[in-house]
């Protein structure tokens, strides 16, 4: 029973896919005495730890987060969307608040698979910035609070889920800094007066480090 509750912890704790057990090098690492549970045992015991940490942030964010006048607890949030190889979405929704000794807090509320089109970026295309809202809308609710605030990425559909939001609820939308930070250095190292030193130097560190292997096998 403890090296089953350690393999699911290994699997949610290092978000490896739950097939990995069954692969012939994992079952080549585990003790032969050791009988392997099927995926279906497996995802049932992820199920049942995920409630009990659901439940567990729950009654975390009902003793620690501020109330607005109308006795809602208020979190502040960040939204981030990615995708697979196969272009399938993914979105996650993450938590942040601060407790009254001015401790600050973040908890990852969702990591799910959305059924949204991306682009070539990875970024949400405008039709489907409506299933964003309702998706976000939805996991917050499940969580018991509302949105304070949300920060996000800058794209178009983006800006229209931050504009939903604080005309439908009035929250406050805000652009994610370390992304125009980015945007800005990416910009800034693309321009002709920057762009040749940078490749010039990024040559010569690559022949450095080819002759340094070279060496050290001599």
């Amino acid at each position: 029973k403890n090296k089953f509750s350690a393999l699911c912890k290994f699997i949610s704790k290092d978000m490896r896919p739950v097939h990995l057990t069954q692969s012939s090098g994992f079952c080549a690492t585990m003790d032969p005495r050791f009988s392997l549970p099927s995926q279906a045992m497996i995802n049932a015991q992820l199920q049942t730890e995920y409630t009990e940490m659901k439940q567990a942030v729950m009654k975390s964010v009902k003793l620690e987060c501020p109330m607005n006048i109308q006795g809602q607890l208020l979190v502040s949030t960040t939204i981030d969307c990615w995708s697979r190889l196969d272009q399938k979405g993914f979105f996650g929704v993450t938590a942040h608040w601060i407790t009254e000794d001015f401790r600050m807090r973040s908890v990852t509320l969702a990591a799910s698979a959305l059924e949204v089109l991306l682009d070539e970026t990875d970024e949400v295309v405008h039709e489907d910035a409506d299933t964003v809202v309702t998706f976000l809308r939805n996991i917050l609710q499940s969580f018991g609070v509302e949105a304070f605030s949300l920060t996000a990425d800058g794209p178009t559909v983006m800006d229209k889920v931050r504009r939903v939001l604080a005309e439908g609820g009035g929250v406050l939308g805000l652009r994610c800094l370390a992304h125009i930070f980015h945007i800005a250095v990416g910009h800034s190292l693309d321009t002709k007066g920057v762009k040749e030193p940078v490749a010039t130097l990024s040559a010569a560190i690559s022949h450095v480090k080819k002759r340094r292997q070279w060496w050290c096998k001599k």
